[in-house]
């Protein structure tokens, strides 16, 4: 059980602004320019695409990114339908799609699908958080599906066997 005073935060109070996106209808070539060009004050987990108007269309990763041909429009690499987060939902959702989709940034979109920035699963873990408090640190573990009771009472194999992405 953890309290809903955590999970019911909005994800807003976790975001932050991105710099680094990509235009759909530039190429490869000139994207790459404009990355090297770019001082990034983020650090870059996925690369989103946006349409003229910053409408999310969807993200591109980095292997794609630098193996296409230098020729290739965006638009025909980026992989469309993005699982993003939108400025109505709240931790627990957004824990669940970091959770179902193992991933550790989400874009954060308006009502019109306009891209606004990034959660991290790290800002939502660390940021708003005082970790030295046991019931905080207990809710966000269990936002995770993990109890920190059942892994005490673990044996290290457990543990390892747990841990370990096979």
């Amino acid at each position: 059980f953890y309290s809903n005073r955590v999970v019911k935060m909005s994800v807003r109070e976790f975001f932050s602004k991105i710099g680094t996106f990509l235009y759909v209808n530039d190429s490869v070539a000139d994207t790459l320019k404009k990355i090297r060009c770019q001082n990034f004050p983020e650090k870059v987990l996925y690369f989103y695409v946006v349409d003229s108007s910053n409408k999310l269309v969807g993200t591109v990763s980095t292997r794609t990114l630098l193996l296409a041909d230098p020729t290739t429009i965006i638009k025909d690499i980026v992989q469309t339908s993005p699982i993003y987060l939108h400025t109505g939902q709240n931790l627990e959702e957004a824990m669940c799609l970091f959770e179902k989709y193992h991933l550790l940034a989400l874009p954060l979109v308006d009502e019109e699908g306009t891209l606004l920035g990034v959660v991290e699963v790290s800002s939502c873990m660390e940021g708003s958080f005082n970790a030295s408090d046991s019931q905080h640190r207990r809710d966000i573990f269990q936002l995770m599906g993990f109890s920190m009771e059942s892994h005490n009472r673990m044996s290290i194999f457990a543990v390892y066997k747990f841990r370990m992405p096979w």
